[in-house]
């Protein structure tokens, strides 16, 4: 059972990827560290069900309709005093 919930962990994490990941410009840039793809939106490392949690970006890029447009650009979701 705990085989089946890491996969389906891994694979709902790569459809986020795929689904998502193509609508933010650079999105291959903006990891730093060890953070995967995930954690562009995601505060796990590989969301699940029981992790779904979505880090301030993620949040806004949701509240935006999961797309990038130039509200969402221009927001500073982080708070790095950066905009998106």
């Amino acid at each position: 059972m705990r085989i089946l919930f890491l996969v389906l962990s891994i694979i709902s994490c790569i459809n986020a990827r795929t689904q998502y990941l193509s609508a933010i410009p650079n999105s291959d840039y903006v990891k730093t560290g060890n953070k995967t793809d995930c954690q562009i939106c995601h505060e796990a490392a590989t969301p699940s069900a029981a992790n779904p949690y979505l880090n301030p970006f993620g949040r806004d890029f949701k509240k935006y309709g999961n797309d990038w447009n130039a509200t969402l650009a221009s927001l500073d979701s982080d708070g790095d005093y950066y905009s998106n």
